[in-house]
């Protein structure tokens, strides 16, 4: 392949930056780079531009993001990556559908910082 487009599924513990090396030597060419960064600890779907499509990239990025995430009641942890220790719950809170909608309304998110998380 000299040009195009791939969607690599980067598996959790690989940089993005050690997707784009895999692909340098699989692929052996030096022109090649990617569309956003995913967290080392994240598992998600990174694309990947190839050749002359590099060219692409400053219109891929410019685009809406969409992200997916799992979440997990009722752990602590000491951090806030997906390799953590979990400390002991001092309360467990059971809340219900219509409370829990409530409560993620008030949720914000800054779009200039994300946490860490898992992408599925």
């Amino acid at each position: 392949m000299t040009s195009g487009i791939l969607n690599v599924l980067k598996p959790c513990g690989m940089t993005s930056h050690d997707v784009v090396g895999f692909l340098r030597r699989t692929l052996q060419t030096k022109k090649i780079g990617h569309g956003g960064t995913l967290d080392p600890d994240a598992a998600g779907v990174l694309p990947v531009f190839i050749g002359t499509a590099t060219r692409l990239l400053e219109y891929a990025v410019e685009g809406r993001k969409n992200y997916r995430a799992e979440l997990k009641f009722g752990i602590k942890t000491d951090t806030e990556t997906t390799v953590v220790r979990s400390l002991p719950v001092q309360r467990f809170v059971l809340l219900l559908k219509p409370k829990f909608k409530k409560l993620c309304k008030n949720l914000s998110v800054n779009k200039n910082r994300f946490r860490p998380c898992t992408l599925l």
